[in-house]
């Protein structure tokens, strides 16, 4: 009986904290690249917050691959990186001068940040990021 309380109250205890870790990693996107505070962080969930220092509207959508993020496949038009079954997500449309926040449930591996409006990406507006 103490057993099964105690059990008990350590649950509760692990809800009450929530349990699952996250990380906040601060992404600035610039017209010409896309700096981070970090370049890594631990498995579980990730939260970026994105603020839109360029001219332009930006996006930041994130890519599970182990393809160097300077290397990405091309559509045929060769403006836009093909996300196909890499991408786990992005946040859209961030308008300038704006910050959005999202959180990612990311596994351990290599990803890819890039802005995939159009030309973006072949400016300079992709960087690495590694999940442990």
């Amino acid at each position: 009986m103490k057993h099964a309380a105690w059990v008990t109250a350590v649950l509760l205890g692990l809800a009450s904290t929530g349990a699952v870790a996250s990380e906040t990693v601060k992404v600035t996107l610039k017209d010409d690249q896309i700096l981070l505070d970090k370049a890594f962080a631990k498995a579980g969930s990730v939260e970026f917050v994105v603020s839109n220092e360029g001219t332009v509207l930006h996006e930041l959508v994130v890519l599970k691959s182990d393809v160097p993020e300077d290397q990405l496949p091309m559509n045929k038009r060769g403006d836009k990186v093909v996300e196909g079954k890499a991408s786990i997500g992005e946040i859209e449309a961030i308008p300038v001068g704006q910050s959005r926040a999202q959180h990612f449930t990311m596994a351990a591996g290599n990803y890819d940040l890039i802005c995939n409006k159009v030309g973006h990406y072949k400016m300079g507006m992709h960087t690495a990021f590694v999940v442990n």
